[in-house]
């Protein structure tokens, strides 16, 4: 590179055009065995960070009525859903429909035994019900990340375990 060549910085359009190219190779990751998938992914949330920090504080996420970039810095509005909003659309975002009962969540090991039922509600604001160990728990920056969580059924305790003599259970030993 040449001392006359300028750098310039990205706008925040560009920057929201890079993320949506990489959502669009996250949805083709899908159709990728599990351990395919799961290093793809891997290197997408490295670049996603390498980009994103061209934003205020880095990449937060994306707002849920525009689907502008959002830094970690600037102000947000969340819905109680996972959902964020930029300031403008945080005026007129659509009150959220996710049950209270929910937990956000924002990604990282998964939070419950994997055998548990739970319903799941995603960036996209859709919800899917299901075994916990059957759902991809890491946050990608895609439509599919899991933003709250509920357990619905917890996992049964097996029914072979042995008893072990601690006596007759009316309180003798």
């Amino acid at each position: 590179m040449s001392e006359s060549a300028a750098v310039r910085a990205m706008t925040r359009e560009e920057i929201s055009e890079i993320f949506t190219a990489l959502d669009r190779l996250a949805d083709d990751i899908d159709g990728l065995t599990y351990k395919a998938g799961r290093e793809a992914n891997l290197r997408l949330e490295d670049i996603r960070a390498l980009v994103g920090d061209c934003l205020p504080g880095g990449f937060f996420g994306r707002c849920g009525a525009c689907h502008g970039v959002l830094g970690t810095d600037e102000e947000v509005t969340a819905d109680g859903a996972g959902h964020i909003y930029c300031t403008t659309c945080s005026i007129t975002a659509a009150p959220s429909t996710v049950p209270v009962s929910h937990t956000a969540w924002a990604g990282g090991d998964r939070p419950v035994c994997e055998a548990f039922i739970v319903s799941v509600v995603r960036r996209d604001g859709t919800y899917d019900v299901g075994p916990a160990g059957a759902f991809w728990w890491s946050h990608t920056g895609t439509p599919l990340d899991i933003m709250s969580y509920e357990v619905v059924v917890p996992a049964e305790a097996p029914t072979d375990w042995p008893i072990d003599d601690v006596g007759s259970g009316d309180g003798e030993r």
